[in-house]
């Protein structure tokens, strides 16, 4: 769906799966998010929603270059970001750029990754990204295999360990191993569901 997804045909998935509410969601300037939970029981809910965004008061929802006294923002949806959330089937989720007054706020980090990768172009360089663990699994930060998402999911929910890949003992001693642990179990199970 993701893409040049266009909201007709991001409704019509919505309706399909049964999503009711969508989380409106930003980062600030330290990559810390900010949702909002939106219902979107309507079309004319999600139109609104798309046209006007989700309200905040952007002092108070972190470092985005807001005073007290300036204008709340709102959050509005990128539609190629649209993300049905596999375990919770009535929510989905989207990426989303903060405007203030209409306008672009020029310390949304999604509006500065736009203007560098726009600078970039006009000086002929093409940015390429990606993300990936460079770390082996058992956190010790030496060279070693990058795992891919599925492959890191399987590796928690076995428990971490691989013994035709080496020692890849995933975190067992990081916090929050156990509730990661148990996301990547319903992950898992969520992805063979869809496989079959």
């Amino acid at each position: 769906m993701a893409g040049t997804a266009s909201a007709d045909a991001i409704w019509k998935d919505m309706q399909t799966r049964g999503v009711e509410f969508v989380f409106a969601q930003f980062v600030d300037m330290y990559a810390r998010p900010s949702a909002k939970l939106v219902p979107v029981g309507s079309r004319d809910a999600f139109d609104g929603l798309l046209e006007e965004g989700a309200g905040f008061a952007g002092f108070a929802a972190g470092e985005i270059g807001q005073m007290p006294s300036d204008p709340d923002i709102a959050a509005i949806p990128d539609l190629r970001s649209y993300t049905p959330v596999p375990w919770q089937p009535n929510l989905a989720r989207f990426a989303c750029d903060v405007t203030v007054e209409g306008e672009g706020w020029p310390y949304c980090p999604r509006t500065i990754l736009r203007r560098v990768l726009a600078r970039a172009e006009e000086k002929g360089v093409a940015v390429r990204g990606g993300l990936g663990d460079r770390r082996r699994a058992d956190g010790a930060g030496r060279a070693g295999p990058v795992l891919d998402d599925h492959l890191l999911a399987e590796r928690l929910a076995e428990g971490g360990r691989d013994g035709a890949r080496g020692d890849v003992d995933v975190a067992a001693r990081r916090p929050g191993h156990d509730d990661a642990q148990r996301l990547a179990r319903k992950l898992l199970r969520v992805r063979r569901d869809d496989e079959r």
